[in-house]
């Protein structure tokens, strides 16, 4: 492979970290996959508690700190067991936000779940990490999400704890 056919840097919009059910933690008993208040939805995936985390308090939850980055516990579960769904940062975010910064040197921006079917009594979902890079605790977080090889894409804004985006 010559050097202007190189695959993109691992994380990139155009090849992102592939997290697969190896990656996947479990709750027992199972917990409704299903929106509920407080829970964000971006086409085929849910963030659970994400709405809440707009009015919240960055010392009420589960922080990331190294290297002056700070992240936030987030977890990411695809709404359809056994599907594939790809979340990037918006473009405008990159510089300051990344997804998994304990992956790579500066984390992903782009990252995409394969997660494996269902099994009985169990709920399973990606541990993620959104972080700062900047120095920020606060800040609307723009991301994009599609489902499987779909095209369509889901946009929606995250805040954490910046009040209304």
């Amino acid at each position: 492979m010559s050097q202007a056919q190189a695959r993109p840097p691992v994380g990139s919009p155009t090849n992102p970290r592939v997290f697969s059910c190896a990656d996947e933690s479990s709750i027992y008993p199972q917990v409704q996959q299903r929106p509920a208040a407080g829970d964000l939805v971006i086409g085929p995936l849910l963030i659970p508690g994400a709405k809440r985390s707009a009015t919240g308090s960055p010392s009420s939850h589960p922080a990331y700190r190294d290297h002056g980055v700070t992240g936030y516990k987030v977890g990411f579960v695809p709404l359809q067991m056994g599907s594939m769904v790809t979340v990037t940062v918006g473009a405008k975010a990159r510089s300051r936000v990344v997804l998994d910064p304990e992956f790579l040197a500066g984390g992903v921006v782009a990252a995409t779940f394969r997660s494996w079917s269902r099994e009985p009594g169990f709920s399973f979902f990606f541990p993620q990490i959104i972080a700062f890079t900047n120095g920020r605790t606060r800040g609307c977080v723009p991301l994009t999400v599609r489902g499987g090889d779909q095209a369509r894409a889901y946009h929606a804004t995250l805040s954490l704890f910046a009040g209304r985006c």
